[in-house]
């Protein structure tokens, strides 16, 4: 299957296109591409109309041309939705395009009709060990690694302290600008807008999920007023695409039977 390509104002964002019927947009987490759903979105597109997506600076999409927040993503994806002129539309966001999912379900609602949530970032833990490890590590850059008992095995150093950090995804980026969005999309905690969300919203969770905790998705379940949340055994953030008939089931089930 070859991908489509479709020029916005300031981006050019690649995307696999499937199915008929009742529109589907499936915003991938961070650093993967729409070829990582592409066996969900198969399933999915024998009831949705679906439209997975390739994020700026991941995949064949352009990168962002300056540091990107997540308003800078919605604002690129609510584009990519106008410009396929869809009436009515829903969105399926893992991880990082959960941040995306709830702003947009959030500040700019009017067409979107259901949101569907799995393994979503956005909730910002308090006193977090790990993610004030990363916020040092990623304001202080070279200097940290400079030091002498630290130079001297920088290279494993850094290794094993963004992995403790949860920040090897920020390691592993050689743009600097993709370097400062990273930055910029972690340190931005999206609670206070969880209530403003009024629109039927499904939380697909994997208990072992330990990038973003089945704590978190119970904090969205709270607050997202019409929700529904189903947690599943003996798996992980990689749900979506490592169950994806049983998931894909749990979405038409819930979709077409509310």
């Amino acid at each position: 299957m070859q991908k489509k390509y479709l020029q916005l104002t300031t981006q050019k964002i690649a995307y696999f296109e499937m199915g008929e019927g009742t529109p589907l947009i499936i915003l991938p987490g961070w650093g993967l591409t729409s070829d990582k759903f592409l066996e969900l979105q198969k399933i999915l597109s024998k009831n949705f109309h679906t439209f997975s997506l390739d994020l700026p600076g991941v995949g064949e999409s352009t990168n962002p041309e300056k540091p990107y927040s997540v308003s800078d993503y919605a604002h690129v994806v609510c584009e990519f939705i106008r410009k396929l002129n869809l009436p009515q539309y829903n969105i399926l966001a893992h991880s990082f395009g959960g941040r995306i999912a709830i702003k947009i379900a959030a500040e700019s609602p009017v067409k979107l009709k259901h949101l569907i949530l799995t393994g979503a970032a956005g909730i910002k833990d308090k006193n977090n060990l790990k993610k004030n490890i990363f916020k040092i590590l990623a304001k202080t850059g070279n200097a940290f690694f400079s030091l002498p008992i630290i130079s001297k095995m920088e290279k494993s150093a850094r290794k094993i302290l963004y992995r403790l950090s949860k920040g090897y995804d920020y390691l592993k980026l050689t743009d600097p600008i993709m370097k400062k969005t990273f930055q910029l999309i972690v340190e931005e905690n999206l609670t206070n807008l969880l209530h403003k969300i009024n629109i039927p919203t499904l939380l697909l969770w994997g208990r072992e999920d330990t990038l973003t905790p089945v704590s978190h998705a119970k904090i969205m379940h709270e607050k997202i007023k019409n929700s529904q949340i189903i947690i599943y055994d003996n798996i992980g953030h990689r749900l979506p695409y490592a169950m994806p008939d049983e998931f894909a089931e749990q979405v038409e089930k819930w979709f077409y039977k509310k």
